[in-house]
């Protein structure tokens, strides 16, 4: 059907198209990880108009002596709190990333959560309004149209509903032992990384690392009356730790390095006197005699005057990168600061520069993950508690998605894919996609088991019409989302691999888990 194939698009094009619509109106720059907007809108955003279509083409096959518009109100009627509630609790989970500390990852957030708020109403107000005026497929007059499918999805329910217990516990180890991974999880914020590494711009940072001492630095700003005796000492025992305590410095250079130098010549080389001297005075003799001698230009680098200097930068060179690397050098550094210059005394050091800002970064991801992960999955909590009148109904609900979100974590730590500000927006996903396809499925059990069907017939109605939406949802975004495997942009080649896994985690978890589960608890909110 042309229709069903172009009117999920239509909607996921016009979503996209107004949200970087909305970027340029608020006068927002495109991030790095802007490139991800339209990737999380085509595997959100078609979801609504998928689930219309189905059950549409669903109902017209159970009775196709009804009008159009009469199939469409039932369409409607049985959708329209679903598709709400998927709409609703998906818009929640981006609009958590608000708490992110990341500037841009807040953006992200409000722009995907603005995207997926118009492919909800284009989902309920458009696509409706042109299936009544289109004809229907002539596939859906033919008998035993879509058999097949229905068969498959049946069967599949009532296998897992009848070896639940088996299918739980081996599910439940299974996800205990490919969950430990998680303890093996790597940070990586480094740019270079974000490159194949036979690329030129890789070879040639490595070239630079093995050549030059790397192509890293983190800088550190002094403030402080510079040429004081005592100031210079605290700056060299500063860098003296820095160079001990982290091996991936290769080299330092900064004002001390300079009086060392001039007070070992002029003392002719005595080793003795490779050092700060105790004399001010004579620090500022021997400032000025290489003012003289020398260019004024050579302190550009580590002095805001060379006359009567209060700013001083040091430079600390880093040899290859890694995030963890990084992030211990800073934290390190920082620890040192602040328990011998915790009043600002005898020198105010400050940390600037590419480390400084990764290992910032790496932070910030760390922890805004865990914190727009938590606010999301208990404000949905919440909802889906509140919706079904009932705890059991929300811990279903949020089930599958969080068992999804836990087997993402550990395929990261298992494969070796580390956590990036790329990776770190997949949780937004999985929590969206995942409560989205067991709010349809448990909305809908909940009607047929309401119109009197056992259990097991609610199950195979569910899975004939939900279900069908769900697979055909799933399958569509995991075969669309593969071609990205050949980017040569390594985060989104690593996202297109995970989002994949994230959309079969949750098929699984709609489509296997839920069944499962409902028919070993059978609860009491699917009757009431």
């Amino acid at each position: 059907s042309w229709t069903g194939i172009f009117l999920p698009l239509f909607v996921v094009a016009f979503s996209i198209m107004w949200t970087f619509g909305l970027m340029a109106w608020l006068e927002l720059s495109v991030p790095i990880i802007g490139g991800l907007i339209p990737i999380m809108l085509i595997a959100i955003a078609n979801n609504y108009g998928i689930h219309i279509i189905s059950h549409y083409y669903e109902y017209t096959v159970l009775d196709k002596e009804l009008s159009r518009g009469v199939i469409l109100r039932r369409t409607m009627n049985r959708l329209g709190m679903p598709i709400f509630l998927a709409g609703a609790t998906t818009i929640v989970s981006f609009m958590s990333l608000m708490s992110h500390e990341l500037p841009k990852v807040r953006e992200i957030g409000l722009l995907v959560s603005f995207g997926i708020a118009v492919a909800f109403l284009l989902s309920l107000f458009l696509i409706p309004s042109i299936l009544i005026l289109v004809p229907r497929p002539a596939y859906l007059s033919k008998r035993g149209s879509m058999l097949a499918v229905n068969e498959f999805l049946v069967s599949w329910g009532r296998f897992f509903s009848k070896y639940r217990v088996p299918f739980l516990v081996i599910l439940f180890i299974g996800m205990f032992w490919f969950s430990l991974g998680i303890r093996d999880i790597t940070i990586d914020t480094v740019p270079e990384h974000f490159f194949p590494k036979d690329s030129k711009i890789r070879i040639a940072s490595q070239v630079i690392s093995r050549a030059f001492g790397g192509s890293t630095q983190l800088n550190i700003l002094i403030e402080g009356d510079i040429y004081d005796p005592d100031v210079l000492s605290h700056i060299d025992k500063l860098t003296d730790h820095i160079k001990k305590q982290n091996a991936s410095v290769t080299s330092t250079y900064s004002i001390t390095d300079v009086v060392k130098k001039m007070h070992f010549a002029f003392h002719n080389g005595n080793y003795d006197s490779l050092k700060i001297p105790n004399d001010r005075e004579l620090i500022v003799q021997y400032m000025f005699l290489y003012s003289l001698t020398g260019d004024e230009d050579d302190f550009n680098l580590i002095l805001d005057d060379p006359d009567e200097p209060s700013f001083t930068q040091v430079f600390i060179r880093i040899g290859e990168v890694h995030t963890e690397e990084l992030m211990a050098l800073v934290d390190d550094t920082e620890d040192y600061i602040h328990a011998h210059y915790y009043d600002n005394r005898p020198i105010k050091p400050m940390l600037a520069g590419p480390a400084a800002m990764l290992g910032a970064v790496s932070h910030l991801v760390v922890r805004g993950q865990i914190i727009s992960l938590a606010y999301a999955s208990i404000i949905i909590f919440v909802i889906m508690s509140i919706v079904f009148r009932s705890l059991v109904g929300g811990i279903l609900a949020t089930l599958p998605m969080s068992l999804s979100v836990l087997l993402i974590f550990g395929l990261l730590g298992n494969f070796g894919i580390p956590l990036n500000m790329t990776t770190s927006l997949l949780t937004c996903i999985l929590v969206g996609v995942g409560v989205d396809y067991s709010v349809h499925f448990l909305w809908h059990l909940r009607e047929h088991i309401r119109e009197g069907n056992t259990m097991e017939d609610a199950i195979a109605n569910t899975m004939k019409v939900s279900g069908k939406g769900i697979l055909f949802n799933g399958i569509s975004v995991v075969v669309g989302f593969s071609v990205l495997m050949y980017s040569v942009f390594m985060p989104l080649k690593a996202f297109s691999v995970l989002i994949m896994a994230s959309i079969a985690f949750c098929l699984i978890g709609g489509l296997a888990i839920l069944p499962a589960m409902v028919s070993l608890v059978d609860p009491k909110f699917l009757y009431e």
